[in-house]
């Protein structure tokens, strides 16, 4: 099976294969337009939507060989925003994954007693104030 998304430049028509199917292209033109953390965590937002999107044409299991889920991100955040660099795109990922898991110890509150936009504005600077207003969604959607 074909992988996603990859660092092989024989593999880099495959974004262009996701990106033909109309909800996939929504999300992925959205990340693109974004600053890179806020399109980490929007893609890994929308990971499932696109896993399925993937596997219904055909382009496969990115998880085989034993990667990572740290490096499949850093890989399909690469194809939206190709011009960053290994740095900056690790820790995007970074920083997505930690804002992508941070709602779950969230019921025990802060410390600090910051609120939840107030706590992952300072935990994790550098992202839009829309991003932490979906963090916030997200987490509030969880616990429902």
């Amino acid at each position: 099976m074909k992988r996603l998304i990859s660092v092989e430049p024989a593999l880099d028509g495959e974004i262009e294969e996701l990106r033909s199917l109309p909800e996939a292209s929504r999300i992925l033109d959205r990340a693109a337009a974004m600053p890179l953390p806020d399109a980490a965590y929007h893609r890994m937002q929308r990971r499932q939507v696109l896993d399925r999107l993937a596997r219904r044409a055909g382009l496969g299991d990115e998880y085989r060989d034993g990667r990572s889920r740290m490096s499949v991100n850093i890989d399909r955040l690469r194809a939206i925003h190709p011009k960053a660099s290994e740095d900056a795109l690790s820790r995007s990922v970074s920083a997505a994954e930690w804002l992508d898991k941070v709602w779950s110890h969230w019921p025990h509150g802060d410390p600090k007693g910051r609120d939840f936009i107030t706590y992952v504005r300072e935990e994790a600077p550098g992202f839009t104030e829309q991003t932490y207003r979906d963090a916030y969604h997200d987490m509030r959607v969880a616990y429902r």
